[in-house]
């Protein structure tokens, strides 16, 4: 589904409703945040610009690399993070998201100690593939060799029956080769013909869709298509979907029917 599609598929916005002050976890990298902010303004519905969430957005690329910390080589990005998410909730915002897979392994440690709540990025990316791909049973995951390390994704989609395919030793190394070439700046559509034979090479291996779980690799590919679902997209969809759940419930969180929502309170 495209943004345009996305957009489509959302109730038309009322003066009257509240919908949250997000507050954006950024920099995790700078270009990928970017993306994200462009997915999520393109698929909001908007006539004019007061149409638009409220997004405060801190761009820090300091945060220590998220799958050094998880393969056990570099600092826990944790306090980093927490901090943070703290500025952003003095800020105003009332809602965090994080646009990194990879820091979905850090998510539950920041729960108990942020006073808003955070989307769980990987927990917005099960809601939406079970709603894209009803009944999906194997798929293929492109993503950093931390966030396979991590188990995030093996866990929160085991719990909807669906089995994952990763690539072998040498194929991850490619995947990772892709970031970091995209975080280095080489322009994504160098790439593509990389990333696209990566997902050629999990279908082969039995994958029924492949899902980029890389910001990264979302920033390279930008957006879904024909070869691959994007987790970005699908964040942006339950992003949006929450928003309107917030704001028809006169500015309350909606943590009954927001599956992935944390908070400390």
């Amino acid at each position: 589904m495209s943004t345009a599609q996305v957009a489509a598929s959302r109730p038309e916005p009322s003066a009257a409703r509240r919908s949250p002050v997000l507050g954006v976890m950024g920099g995790m990298g700078p270009a990928a945040t970017a993306e994200f902010l462009r997915r999520l303004i393109e698929a909001t519905p908007a006539g004019r610009d007061q149409d638009h969430l409220h997004v405060l957005v801190d761009n820090d690329p300091s945060v220590p690399d998220r799958t050094a910390a998880l393969l056990g080589e570099g600092p826990d990005p944790t306090p980093y993070l927490l901090t943070m998410a703290r500025r952003l909730a003095a800020a105003g915002a009332q809602l965090l998201v994080m646009p990194c897979n990879t820091a979905s392994a850090f998510a539950t440690r920041l729960a108990d100690e942020i006073s808003v709540p955070l989307l769980r990025w990987d927990a917005a990316v099960a809601a939406g593939l079970t709603r894209r791909r009803p009944g999906i049973a194997r798929l293929g995951l492109l993503a950093t060799s931390g966030t396979l390390a991590s188990g995030v994704y093996q866990q929160v989609l085991a719990r909807v029956g669906v089995e994952l395919v990763v690539p072998d030793a040498a194929a991850q190394e490619r995947v990772m080769a892709l970031i970091r070439a995209r975080k280095g700046g080489v322009p994504g559509r160098q790439l593509l013909t990389d990333l696209h034979d990566a997902a050629v090479d999990l279908r082969s291996a039995g994958a029924q869709e492949v899902l980029l779980a890389c910001t990264e690799l979302s920033d390279i590919a930008q957006g879904s298509g024909p070869g691959w679902l994007d987790a970005m997209d699908l964040v942006v969809e339950r992003l949006l979907l929450v928003a309107d759940a917030w704001a028809a419930s006169d500015g309350r969180p909606p943590f009954s029917t927001a599956p992935g929502l944390l908070t400390g309170e």
